[in-house]
């Protein structure tokens, strides 16, 4: 017997234009600020939209809200209780990796005093650093802990990771949260993909920053909030600690922060996900979701149901 179709609500024109080529999916394109009044099977979190959003859909008949995002920072806060939501997990996590990769590339080459100097008309050659035999810390070793793991592996470092618990079996040495002081005094690169809880926020603090070797690099491709930016600031005017940030606290952010103009720093306007291969990922994730529901299977990437 022939399944229903689904009726997936989107905002994102660039994600309708993937989801027209799959079969069986009822596409209900709507602006942010105006929700369809209809049942709707899958509801795509507009991309950007802050977790306030999800307070608009209340009283709406939503069998599934769909982010694209791997963190849920506000969304519990946010969603209506009558509703499931599950995050973008899968479609995230190849360009992640990557953008964390091309951060502390960019800073170890010194590419951002490049850029300056071709801009400026300069022609002044240096030595950089490279990531052969680096000694590397994740902090984070979920799905995209690890796929950065592999990526600076493959350049040579030398990589051990931090998650919730100390774990055995796998790739890199995994230590427990409790023991992430005692090795981040060890590493010369810190890469932080880790989500914003209760556990997490601050955890990379003032003392933290300060007991990492000079001329330390430190990548966050995770959220901002796990970090004391205000140590951030302290540590990168000082020229101990280089930084390189694709998120930040607050986003955006302000336009006269001291962050921006600091040559031991690189921000970036939270875009690690964001590219091309993510928007077919998510689109493939989405389709996925709208074959479970009609079919009467459990969605993927469950985070909060009623």
């Amino acid at each position: 017997m022939a399944l229903p179709n689904a009726t997936i609500a989107i905002a994102d024109p660039q994600l309708s234009e993937r989801l027209a080529s799959f079969d069986h999916l009822d596409l209900v394109p709507f602006n942010s600020d105006a929700i369809p009044d209809k049942a709707i099977d899958v509801m795509v979190r507009p991309l950007g939209a802050s977790a306030s959003w999800l307070r608009t859909l209340r009283g709406h008949s939503i069998r599934l809200v769909q982010g694209a995002a791997v963190g849920t920072d506000g969304v519990e806060a946010n969603l209506p209780p009558e509703f499931t939501y599950a995050n973008g997990r899968s479609a995230q996590e190849a360009s992640t990796a990557e953008f964390a990769l091309l951060l502390a590339l960019a800073m170890e080459r010194c590419l951002p005093q490049y850029v300056r100097d071709s801009m400026e008309g300069r022609w002044a050659p240096g030595f950089g650093g490279a990531l052969l035999d680096r000694r590397v810390l994740v902090l984070g070793y979920g799905q995209i802990g690890k796929r950065i793991a592999s990526l600076f592996r493959a350049h040579g470092s030398r990589v051990e990771a931090v998650a919730s618990r100390r774990r055995h079996g796998e790739d890199v040495p995994v230590y427990g949260v409790e023991e992430f002081p005692e090795r981040v005094r060890a590493c010369e690169i810190l890469v932080i993909c880790l989500p914003l809880q209760a556990s997490t926020t601050r955890i990379v603090s003032s003392e933290i920053l300060a007991s990492m070797p000079p001329e330390s690099l430190v990548v966050n491709v995770g959220r901002g909030g796990v970090m004391d930016y205000e140590a951030v600031r302290h540590e990168a005017a000082a020229g101990r600690l280089r930084f390189a940030l694709d998120v930040t606290d607050p986003e955006p952010l302000p336009s006269d922060d001291s962050l921006f103009i600091m040559p031991n720093v690189l921000i970036t306007p939270h875009v690690a996900g964001a590219t091309d291969r993510m928007l077919d990922a998510f689109a493939d994730l989405i389709a996925e979701q709208a074959r479970r529901l009609v079919s009467g299977r459990i969605p993927l990437n469950i985070v909060f149901s009623p």
